[in-house]
Formats: structure tokens, sequence, C-alpha cells
């Protein structure tokens, strides 16, 4: 299968505001505090056999505790770095 070309995300400033905010609440003693509380009790194993209904809620609330994560990640970038951030496509 051939490769996909890269592509720059295109961050905006309203983007970037919003990544802050991330980092504004989580970063705190309470905020840490509450995100550890949110992996404890959501990113476990998200299967629950022969209820399907039920494995697809459970990952939706461990992909919110992920987004959570994934936003604190890109806050403790340097701004040159988050511009050159690629994304396959």
């Amino acid at each position: 299968m051939p490769r996909t070309k890269s592509r720059k995300l295109e961050i905006t400033q309203e983007q970037m505001d919003v990544i802050r905010d991330y980092a504004n609440t989580f970063n705190t003693d309470s905020g840490r505090r509450v995100l550890e509380d949110l992996r404890q009790s959501f990113c476990g194993s998200c299967f629950v056999k022969g209820y399907p209904s039920e494995t697809a809620y459970r990952c939706g609330l461990r992909d919110a505790v992920v987004k959570i994560g994934e936003m604190l990640k890109i806050s403790e970038l340097p701004v040159d770095v988050v511009e050159e951030l690629t994304s396959e496509i």
C-alpha cells in the first residue's frame, strides 16, 4: 500500500486558546486529582462481552479522558513545535 502524504495541522488561535484552557484546568493540584480519578474510572478495559452498546459507551468515556491527556501534551510543546505538527491523511 502506498504511503500517504503528510500535511501540516492548521491550529487556529481559537484552538490554541482551548488547548491553554485545558492546561489551566488540569495543571492544578485539583485538576490533576480529577484527571487521575477519571483515568482510574474510565481508562480500563472498554470491552464487555455480549454487550456491544455498553462497550461503545465505555470506549466513548475512555476517549474523552484520552483527549484531555492529548490536549495537555500539546499544551506542553513549544509553539514552534506545535506549528510543525503533521498528521497522516
